[in-house]
């Protein structure tokens, strides 16, 4: 089964990036997300012990950040499923935002699309942000997604949103 456990890093890490988190001030269930996402594309690739994933959001609102944002990551494969940092790159230079995601592979594939191999909800918190998203994206606001991953060779794994979803940053 460590195939099987191998591919749920790899759907956990869809979304992730490096960077680094401190405790935050402000309670993250007292905030709502800023920043909602229609569409995520994202690339694990296992190559040794690590996994490498390229994530882009794109249809992003509010309008400051709709061209969405991009992140990318390496690191060692046992460090693909729980808890991870992110650093989103706004596009269009609007700046950057830390995240900290929770990421929990579901033992059904519910709502994904024939041929899934996982399916992954995410939850997490903001951390801090620079540029015009700093003023969007406040410390502490909640991150909500569901995502479903297909096994595309034995070492890549693509990673999509569960239609009807939406990420919530």
């Amino acid at each position: 089964m460590r195939l099987s456990k191998l591919g749920a890093l790899c759907a956990a890490t869809a979304i992730a990036a490096t960077g680094l988190v401190l405790p935050l001030a402000e309670s993250a269930s007292a905030l709502t997300a800023s920043v909602v996402c229609s569409k995520i594309v994202a690339t694990t690739t296992i190559k040794g012990s690590n996994g490498t994933t390229a994530t882009t959001w794109s249809l992003c609102t509010p309008k400051a950040l709709s061209a969405g944002g991009s992140s990318s990551v390496t690191v060692p494969v046992s460090k693909l499923l729980g808890n991870l940092t992110s650093k989103i790159t706004w596009k269009n230079g609007k700046g950057t935002t830390m995240v900290t995601m929770k990421y929990v592979t579901q033992k059904t594939k519910t709502g994904c699309p024939t041929g899934t191999a996982y399916r992954t909800i995410i939850t997490g918190k903001t951390g801090a942000s620079t540029g015009a998203a700093k003023s969007i994206v406040k410390t502490g606001e909640p991150i909500n997604a569901e995502v479903c991953t297909k096994t595309v060779t034995s070492t890549k794994y693509s990673s999509s949103l569960k239609p009807g979803t939406k990420f919530k940053i």
